[in-house]
């Protein structure tokens, strides 16, 4: 067959110094051209190949009888090169069908394993395309893609119906085991799937379990808030000391501005000359009535001062005795604050607003 001969001749080909096969290609090329002009020069390809077969094809120690019995092969050489040069020389790929005989076909009876690049390897039942069959127990022939020779002995050659049913017994068991394969590789798939799912899966229970591990802190810690401010002698306390703490500092603000204005008064009685000197020259001086009304309400701010301490400790308690007696920290520090038992009839409402109770209470 044209097919399994031109594959050959190319596999051949191709195995040549690059500068002889540049040559040969250059050759071959120009006998191409010239059998386009047979009919004009009557050098069909056989003409050709009779003609330069013997001049492109000569071994080193070749003979006249050697040379005369080798005419029909290198005549069929020739002939090949010139009627397949586009594949023989070709840049695509080539390939034997794998479908069907693509000449005589042998069928391999055992594996071989080539030693070189120049043999063919195959395994057994293989389906061979054989080119040539030589004398010296070497046969020539390819596999798809693959060229070289092989030991006669390894092959069986089949008939033509034979090798046609076999290429397709062939191809089904090639298909089966690609198929199997390519279960294989499913499955190898799968399984690694499966180990990352089961990895994911502890990940996630892990996770599930810290969650529920946060969330019973969260629920003891809530418990232990709650106690806290369910101890309404505690937080009383506490909102009442804030509340008194900061009734007291405006009160010593108010007394200190009183003190400061009534010193300035007595001051300027004491020496005959009235404050008002000290001031702009626009403004009066008091009169005896406006500093009595400052006495007053000097007296008054001090008198509601000792009240409330009154209230807050009781009779006959100081301030000294009234704070020794309990504490409240407040930030890192200690400040003192009488308990709960020992305040008398003072409670947050008279002292605070309720609105302003309420906004502590969310607060703290």
């Amino acid at each position: 067959h044209v097919e399994a001969k031109t594959g050959y001749t190319r596999y051949l080909v191709n195995r040549l110094p690059r500068v002889n096969r540049s040559t040969l290609k250059y050759l071959i090329q120009l006998l191409q051209i010239t059998d386009s002009h047979s009919k004009e020069n009557n050098m069909a390809i056989h003409n050709l190949a009779t003609v330069f077969g013997p001049n492109l094809l000569k071994s080193k120690n070749e003979t006249m009888f050697s040379m005369a019995a080798a005419t029909a092969q290198t005549n069929s050489v020739v002939h090949t090169l010139i009627e397949g040069y586009d594949i023989v020389f070709g840049e695509d790929d080539f390939s034997l069908a794998l479908d069907r005989p693509s000449g005589m076909t042998g069928k391999a009876l055992y594996d071989f394993a080539g030693s070189n690049d120049g043999e063919l390897s195959f395994k057994k039942d293989d389906l061979i395309t054989v080119v040539h069959i030589g004398g010296d127990g070497w046969s020539r022939g390819g596999i798809g893609k693959r060229f070289g020779k092989f030991p006669t002995t390894y092959t069986q050659t089949l008939d033509a119906n034979v090798a046609a049913r076999a290429y397709k017994k062939h191809q089904y068991m090639n298909k089966m085991n690609e198929l199997t394969d390519q279960v294989e590789e499913e499955k190898k798939g799968i399984d690694l799937l499966n180990a990352e799912r089961a990895k994911l899966e502890g990940e996630l229970n892990a996770l599930s379990e810290k969650k529920q591990q946060l969330l019973g802190q969260s629920e003891v810690a809530k418990e232990r808030v709650a106690k806290i401010l369910l101890q309404d002698d505690l937080l009383e306390g506490f909102l009442l000391f804030l509340a008194w703490h900061q009734k007291m500092q405006n009160r010593q603000q108010d007394n200190a501005k009183a003190k400061e204005s009534l010193m300035e008064e007595m001051t300027s009685l004491k020496n005959g000359l009235p404050a008002a000197a000290k001031r702009k020259k626009k403004d009066k001086a008091p009169t005896l009535d406006q500093l009595r009304s400052s006495f007053d309400g000097t007296k008054v701010a001090l008198s509601e001062e000792m009240e409330i301490t009154r209230r807050l400790y009781g009779e006959g308690d100081d301030r000294a005795g009234g704070f020794s007696s309990g504490s409240v920290a407040v930030q890192g520090t200690s400040a003192a604050l009488p308990p709960s038992h020992q305040i008398s009839d003072v409670t947050l409402a008279e002292l605070l607003p309720a609105s302003s109770r309420t906004q502590l209470l969310k607060q703290y």
